[in-house]
């Protein structure tokens, strides 16, 4: 199940969309989280079309990761759900946007469950423990007050993307893909038992 792993590295480089409760008397721009979701990612012709969402808790100091896509296994194909969850040392919001700082010692959760019963699967590629670098990602979600939104900007999304899938940092962070803007979406995180009968558009 190592290629697992590969697709996650693949599939976390690209796209994702943003949510807050929003208070009338409170700037729109302090949010207690922000959902990115996306399913037009390539992938390799081993997986099916991936669903892929993010989600930056601000509020509990988390960053969560879900994957939803079909795997080829020899002769038949299975739905698998990858689950990634960093936590982050602190949020700051500085103006418009939003920094993130991980300290070593920051503890990180990755798992790997059929769709199916949300069993979990045992996969090398996935596991849980605690970060020994320090990481910060400056700028990562901006605020457009033309559009009321936040968004990833396409340099910092496979920097970003690149620590959730390797805790040690150890990712090039999308290597030469030059990635879009990606604009933050109505609606909330969903795990494995929580989906529609369809994936989410």
């Amino acid at each position: 199940m190592k290629l697992i792993a590969r697709l996650a590295t693949l599939l976390l480089l690209s796209v994702c969309l943003f949510s807050c409760d929003d208070d009338d008397d409170s700037d729109p721009r302090d949010v207690n989280y922000v959902y990115f979701v996306t399913d037009e990612i390539p992938a390799p012709d081993e997986f099916g079309d991936p669903n892929v969402q993010l989600q930056f808790n601000t509020s509990s100091n988390n960053i969560e990761v879900v994957i939803r896509t079909s795997v080829e296994i020899g002769t038949a194909a299975t739905t698998v759900v990858a689950e990634y969850t960093q936590d982050v040392t602190s949020y700051n919001r500085d103006g418009d946007n939003y920094s993130i700082q991980i300290d070593s010692g920051s503890t990180y959760n990755q798992e790997l469950k059929a769709d199916v019963g949300c069993v979990s699967i045992p996969d090398s590629g996935f596991s849980m423990g605690k970060t020994t670098t320090s990481v910060s990602l400056d700028d990562i979600l901006v605020w457009d007050s033309s559009n009321s939104k936040y968004y990833i900007p396409g340099e910092k999304l496979g920097e970003l993307l690149g620590v959730v899938v390797d805790p040690e940092f150890g990712q090039g962070g999308g290597g030469n893909v030059v990635y879009p803007k990606i604009w933050s979406s109505d609606g909330s995180i969903m795990k494995c038992g929580e989906f529609p009968t369809n994936l989410p558009n």
